[in-house]
């Protein structure tokens, strides 16, 4: 509750962020991520899932999360582009001292470089980009930080810039492949 009460509600993103294990709607119902009855979202599969004998649609994938009813702090948040980027630019709000409900100090915290273990690119659950091979590409400002999830999404800030980068992909599942059928 206090994730919906705390920053979704007040981000007025009640239909483009959950934090809960996903049910497929009724047939006729409107989607959870839907911004009306004329915009329904669709949500891509995840991966066929041989321990839950299913394919895995709009829910967690990571088994750890899913052990745990499909929230954690880690995995199980779910979001439209549009939410993902609303939030993504309060947080850049709130590094940047502006007007937002997360306190600057918190923010600057969570995305500054770590210095232990020498050369280490992780900030606190971000990264930012390393000199070569990065995941934020050749061209991404070194300011800049970034969040990747296993299934393929992408968030990436560069704080020099002001940009935002959000990619949400499905790179864990690939339909038809016949070396992952097994």
């Amino acid at each position: 509750l206090a994730f919906y009460d705390q920053v979704v509600r007040p981000l007025e993103l009640t239909d483009e962020l959950a934090f809960f294990r996903w049910t497929p709607p009724i047939r006729s119902k409107m989607h959870p991520f839907s911004r009306g009855p004329v915009k329904v979202r669709s949500v891509v599969s995840t991966m066929a899932c041989p321990r839950r004998g299913k394919n895995l649609t709009g829910e967690v994938h990571d088994p750890l999360c899913w052990a745990l009813g499909g929230v954690a702090g880690h995995a199980g948040l779910f979001g439209s582009l549009f939410g993902v980027y609303q939030l993504t630019a309060e947080w850049l709000a709130a590094y940047r001292g502006k007007d937002s409900i997360f306190h600057p100090g918190t923010i600057t915290k969570f995305w500054a470089r770590q210095r232990l273990p020498r050369d280490t690119t992780w900030a606190l659950c971000w990264d930012t980009p390393s000199a070569h091979g990065s995941t934020a590409g050749d061209r991404w400002s070194r300011s800049g930080v970034g969040h990747l999830g296993f299934t393929g999404t992408s968030i990436w800030v560069d704080l020099k810039e002001d940009i935002i980068g959000v990619v949400l992909s499905n790179a864990a599942h690939w339909p038809g492949d016949p070396k992952r059928a097994r």
